[in-house]
C-alpha cells in the first residue's frame, strides 16, 4: 500500500481553521499541530475525538495515520473504515484512498466495481489523480466493461487539470486512433500538454514526432514596467508582440488589457480569445489564465453563459494552488451551480483559499463559518477570519466584523471597534458602513458623540442613494440636530427615503399629512370630528416624534435587519478584475 500524504499538510487539501477561540476548529489545530512536530500520538488523540463527533476532515487524517501507521498501530482495515465514513459525507480525497484501497484490496476484499465508483465520485468533484485513475479502470476493464472511448474521456478530463502522465496516455491514445480517430494534430497538442509539465516520456514522443521542443516563457519585464509606470498603451503594445510569438503569460495579460480596457478597447471577444490561448497552458500564469477564462464563460463575456466550463476551468487552475480559482470552486460547490451542491466541500475549498492568504477567500470562509453553511456555525471562527481578510484591507470583511463587535456575535461586544472597522469600509465608499458610522456618531457609541460627524457620514451615504440614510438626514433637519432646523428639507429627504421604498420615510410623511389634516382639523370643528372619528378608529400615525426615534428597523425596512446586506461574498459578480502581469494583482480586495 503506497504511504499516504497527510490530508491536513498537503498544499492542495489543508484543511484547518486557524481561530484561536475554545472550539472545535481550536482543537483540530491542536492536532495538526501536533501532527507536524511529529508528536503522532497526540495528534491522533485529538484527530480521533473530533472524528467520533462526525467531524468529516478528522475522520480522513484518522484514516491516513491509521493507513501509515503514525500514532497508532498500522491496520488498513480500520483506515478502511475511517476512509468511508469521511467519503460518505463528501470529502474527495478520503473517496480516492477508499478507491484505491479496493482496487488493491487493502483493509478490504479487492472490488473493482467499487473502487470504480469511488474514483467516479471522486473525479466528478474534479479529484485529478481520480480522473486519471478512471480512465485506467476503463482502459484494462476493470470494475466496467473495457472502453477505450471512456478512458480516453477521462485522461482528457484530467490531462485538462494537468495530470502529465493522463496528458501522455491521450497522446498516445490520439496517435495510435484508440478509442478515436488516428490524429497526429491532438496527440501533438497532448504530447506538449504533457511535456510542459514535466514528462520527459512526452518530450521523447514530441521529439520522434518531428513537432517543434516545448519552452517556457517569462513575463515580458519592459511589459510590465511599462504597466507598473501606468504607459498602457506601450505595455499593451510590448504584450501584443510577445503574445503573438505564443508566451502564455504575455497572453493573459494582453487578455486582462482588453477585459479592463486600459491601454486598448475594451473588447470582451478579443480578451477572451487571448485567454484561451493563455489557458492551454496552466504553470505558466499560475492558474491565472484559467480563471480568467472561466470567469468569461460564467458572467457570459464575450461568449454564451456556460457554468460547466466555467468551473473546468477554475479546476484546472487548482492545479497550481491559486487561491482565487479555489474561492471560485468553493463557491461554485457551495450553490451548486452546474454541479451537485456539496456545501461541505465548497467551505474545504473556502479554507484553502483563506489559509493561502487570499482575503477574498477569508471573508468568504467567515461568512460560511457565520451561516453554519457546509458545517457548525461558529460565531467565533468567522470573526477570526473576517479579522484576518480586514486586515488585508477586505471591505465586505471590514463590515462584517463591525457588524459582530457592534452586536457581540462571536467577539466581546465593542461599539468601539465596531466604529473602527465601519470606519475602514466606509472610508472605501460601502454606503451601507457609512449609514453604520453615522448611526454611531448619532449616538455617540464607541466615538464621541457628533450629531455633525453623524450627518457627513450620512450625506455620503445619501449620496450613494441610500435610502436609509436618506431619511436620517431627514430627520435631523427635523430636528435642528447638527444643522438648522428646517421643515421644507426635511420633507424633500423624507421624499427620497419613501420613493425609494423606506417604510421609516413613509411613516414620516404620513404623519405629515395627519398633521396638516389636523391643522385644518383645528379650524374646522366638522373637520374636527371627522378626524376624532379617525382617531377612535386607530387609524392615527403610529410614528413617533424624532427624540423617541428608535433604530431599531422593522422587518420591512429596506433590508436593513441583515448587516451583510445578504451578500454571498464568494459570488463571482465581485471577481470583477481581472489578473494583468501577475497573479499577485489579484490576490486584492475586489470589493
Amino acid at each position: 500500500m503506497t504511504f499516504k500524504v497527510f490530508y491536513a499538510v498537503l498544499t492542495t487539501f489543508l484543511m484547518i481553521i486557524a481561530a484561536p477561540v475554545a472550539t472545535s476548529q481550536t482543537a483540530y489545530l491542536d492536532a495538526l499541530t501536533a501532527y507536524n512536530q511529529s508528536d503522532y500520538e497526540t495528534a491522533y488523540e485529538g484527530f480521533i475525538a473530533l472524528a467520533q463527533k462526525d467531524d468529516p476532515d478528522a475522520m480522513l487524517n484518522v484514516a491516513v495515520m491509521f493507513d501509515n501507521g503514525q500514532g497508532v498501530e498500522q491496520n488498513t482495515a480500520r483506515a478502511a473504515y475511517w476512509y468511508k465514513k469521511s467519503a460518505r459525507l463528501g470529502i474527495v480525497e478520503a473517496q480516492y484512498n477508499l478507491a484505491d484501497m479496493y482496487r488493491v484490496g487493502a483493509g478490504v476484499q479487492q472490488d473493482y466495481s467499487l473502487a470504480l465508483d469511488w474514483f467516479e465520485k471522486a473525479a466528478r468533484q474534479g479529484h485529478v489523480k481520480a480522473r486519471n485513475s478512471v480512465g485506467q479502470m476503463y482502459l484494462q476493464g476493470l470494475g466496467a466493461e473495457a472502453s477505450q472511448s471512456t478512458a480516453l474521456e477521462w485522461f482528457e478530463k484530467a490531462g485538462d487539470l494537468g495530470h502529465a502522465v493522463a496528458a501522455y496516455n491521450a497522446g498516445l491514445m490520439h496517435a495510435k486512433g484508440e478509442g478515436t480517430e488516428v490524429s497526429q494534430e491532438r496527440a501533438v497538442r497532448w504530447f506538449r500538454i504533457s511535456a510542459m509539465l514535466g514528462n520527459d516520456d512526452a518530450k521523447d514522443a514530441l521529439t520522434r514526432a518531428g513537432a517543434a521542443p516545448i519552452s517556457r516563457f517569462l513575463p515580458s519585464s519592459d511589459a510590465t514596467a511599462a504597466y507598473a509606470k501606468g504607459d498602457y498603451a506601450d505595455a499593451a503594445a510590448a504584450w501584443l508582440e510577445k503574445a503573438n510569438l505564443g508566451h502564455p503569460s504575455a497572453q493573459n495579460a494582453l487578455g486582462a488589457l482588453y477585459f479592463e480596457g486600459i491601454g486598448v478597447e475594451r473588447s470582451y471577444q478579443t480578451a477572451l480569445h487571448w485567454f484561451q490561448k493563455s489557458a492551454e497552458f496552466i504553470a505558466e500564469t499560475e492558474g491565472a489564465a484559467q480563471v480568467n477564462l472561466g470567469y468569461m464563460f460564467e458572467t457570459a463575456r464575450g461568449t454564451p453563459r456556460s457554468n460547466a466550463k466555467a468551473f473546468q476551468q477554475y479546476l484546472r487552475g487548482l492545479q497550481t494552488g491559486n487561491p482565487q480559482a479555489q474561492l471560485m470552486v468553493g463557491g461554485f460547490f457551495m450553490e451548486g451551480r452546474g454541479i451537485d451542491q456539496n456545501q461541505a466541500e465548497g467551505l474545504r475549498w473556502f479554507r484553502q483559499s483563506a489559509i493561502g492568504g487570499y482575503a477574498n477567500g477569508q471573508s468568504a470562509l467567515g461568512y460560511a463559518l457565520f451561516k453554519g453553511d457546509g458545517g457548525p456555525r461558529d460565531l467565533n471562527a468567522a470573526a477570526y477570519w473576517f479579522g484576518e481578510a480586514a486586515d488585508q484591507g477586505q471591505m465586505f470583511a471590514q463590515s462584517s466584523l463591525a457588524a459582530m463587535y457592534e452586536e457581540g456575535w462571536g467577539v466581546t461586544q465593542s461599539f468601539a471597534e465596531a466604529a473602527k472597522y465601519y470606519r475602514m469600509a466606509a472610508e472605501q465608499d460601502r454606503a451601507y458602513d457609512q449609514w453604520r458610522l453615522g448611526y454611531l456618531y448619532y449616538y455617540g457609541r464607541g466615538v464621541p458623540q457628533s450629531y455633525t460627524d453623524a450627518l457627513t457620514w450620512f450625506h455620503k451615504a445619501a449620496a450613494q442613494g441610500d435610502a436609509q440614510s436618506e431619511y436620517e438626514i431627514g430627520l435631523m433637519y427635523d430636528s435642528g440636530l447638527g444643522v438648522e432646523a428646517d421643515q421644507d428639507a426635511a420633507m424633500e429627504w423624507y421624499q427620497k427615503a419613501a420613493a425609494k421604498g423606506n417604510w421609516w420615510g413613509q411613516q414620516a410623511l404620513e404623519h405629515y399629512a395627519y398633521m396638516e389634516r389636523k391643522k385644518v382639523a383645528d379650524a374646522n370643528f366638522a373637520a374636527l370630528q371627522a378626524f376624532a372619528a379617525e382617531l377612535s378608529a386607530n387609524r392615527q400615525s403610529n410614528y413617533k416624534s424624532p427624540a423617541y426615534n428608535s433604530y431599531q428597523r422593522p422587518a420591512q425596512s429596506s433590508g436593513y435587519k441583515d448587516p451583510f446586506g445578504g451578500l454571498n461574498p464568494w459570488d463571482s459578480q465581485y471577481q470583477t478584475k481581472r489578473c494583468i502581469a501577475s497573479p499577485v494583482s489579484c490576490y486584492q480586495n475586489r470589493y
